[in-house]
């Protein structure tokens, strides 16, 4: 028997094989976008930063000052400032659009569709207390208190 010959079929072979093997492993079927028969592609994605700010409570608050004005300074002037609790979000809203269709990647392969996909993060929650300047005085009637 020949050994050149031998030689050259035994490359031959691992050639061969190392072929089958590269090929098998990197087959369209096995692609990352590819599950059950259909590929799915992402054609577009996109981001937005949205604030919402929601109004928790609101009241008026009053403080008495001074001697007053009625009988002898046995009552007081009254000033009020409005009060307001606030709660501020602000999200992430990522919009990813995905289209379908039957076979591998590189396959014409039915048509099924397009999906959109929305998600959010929240990436902050405050919340907060806005405090009003007094207002003018206003004097109480000597019979309310």
């Amino acid at each position: 028997m020949n050994h050149k010959a031998t030689k050259y079929s035994l490359v031959l072979i691992v050639l061969l094989l190392t072929t089958f093997s590269l090929s098998a492993k990197s087959a369209p079927g096995l692609a990352d976008t590819f599950y059950r028969g259909v590929t799915t592609l992402q054609t577009a994605s996109y981001s937005e930063t949205l604030t919402t700010t929601e109004v928790l409570d609101t009241y008026t608050e009053t403080r008495t000052i001074g001697a007053g004005q009625y009988n002898n300074g046995n009552n007081g002037n009254l000033q009020d400032r409005e009060v307001v609790k606030e709660k501020t979000t602000v999200k992430e809203i990522t919009t990813s659009i995905y289209e379908q269709h039957r076979g591998v990647a590189i396959s014409n392969g039915k048509y099924l569709g397009t999906t959109t996909v929305e998600t959010e993060k929240i990436l902050s929650t405050t919340e907060s207390t806005s405090v009003g300047d007094w207002g003018s005085a206003y004097s109480v009637p000597s019979d309310t208190k």
